[in-house]
């Protein structure tokens, strides 16, 4: 694959998210995607006191903001998305309670949920 191909293709679904309303999205998909935001809050909340993570953790608070828009979900801090984001993504992997289930092998729940806990739906 080209660049000039990348290009075009992040372009064209940059554009399509950006002009995309709440009202395009059928109530099902709407349904399924609160299902998975539960699940991966669930196995991030499940990361929570593992030694790794709360490594992760104290790492964030020393070099990362002490206050933000983004909560670090396994001790309600506030944060920058960044941090947040990192922090998040890591607890979520501990149990890998999607790993067990060939539908759900393909997990993008930590790289979309994770970072895109501060963006807002308008519409």
């Amino acid at each position: 694959m080209g660049q000039a191909t990348t290009e075009s293709s992040s372009q064209e679904l940059a554009t399509f998210a950006a002009q995309l309303s709440a009202t395009d999205i059928p109530s099902r998909v709407f349904g399924k995607a609160e299902d998975l935001f539960v699940d991966w809050v669930g196995s991030t909340l499940a990361g929570k006191g593992a030694r790794a993570i709360e490594i992760l953790n104290r790492f964030s608070k020393v070099m990362g903001p002490t206050t933000g828009l983004s909560e670090v979900l396994i001790d309600r801090t506030k944060t920058s998305p960044l941090f947040a984001a990192m922090v998040n993504a890591a607890a979520s992997h501990v149990v890998e309670q999607d790993d067990v289930h060939n539908g759900s092998v393909f997990h993008p729940a930590t790289v979309v949920f994770s970072p895109g806990e501060k963006t807002t739906v308008a519409g």
